[in-house]
């Protein structure tokens, strides 16, 4: 009979002769033989110290950045190639009044004042077929409860390889 074999697979901590903590990962694989008896076995200790450790600073890095983008004093807003919001700071829903609940069905079109909109939309167009249009302009906004606020606007592409996807 051919011989079954049976797979266990853990993460520990170790600690070197020196005190230096490390994070090994010990994938082991008891081996019968032909009679179901033990046979012997086999396992593969890996250090994942480093990687742990890089994981834990990548975790680190992207909560400093996520707090810094929604909390900086400027609105924040990326949109893709159809208009539609896909992330927004905590500026920008408090300057229109919204919430991030809100955000799923958010457009251009909603947040520009309805005289702006046009405009607005065939620049965003325009800027996706790569068209030069300006990237740095002044633009009457309306709040979900219907006031109005000038601000000023900067957008940059956002392109995955050579496509652009949307602008931010």
């Amino acid at each position: 009979s051919v011989p079954r074999v049976f797979r266990k697979a853990m993460r520990c901590a170790c600690e070197k002769k020196t005190g230096e903590l490390l994070t090994v990962w010990i994938s082991a694989t008891p081996v019968t033989g032909s009679d179901d008896g033990p046979a012997g076995s086999m396992a593969i200790i890996t250090d994942i110290t480093e990687r742990k450790r890089s994981e834990l600073k990548l975790r680190e890095s992207e909560a400093l950045l996520d707090r810094v983008i929604r909390r900086i004093d400027d609105v924040l807003i990326v949109d893709d190639a159809a208009g539609r919001v896909t992330f927004a700071n905590d500026k920008f829903f408090k300057i229109f009044g919204l919430v991030e609940q809100d955000l799923n069905s958010v457009r251009i079109e909603d947040y520009v004042a309805p005289e702006w909109r046009e405009r607005q939309r065939g620049i965003h167009d325009r800027r996706l077929r790569g068209e030069r249009v300006p990237d740095h302009f002044e633009c009457e906004c309306l709040r979900s409860d219907g006031s109005r606020i000038w601000l000023e606007v900067s957008v940059v592409l956002i392109t995955e390889g050579e496509r652009i996807v949307g602008t931010q």
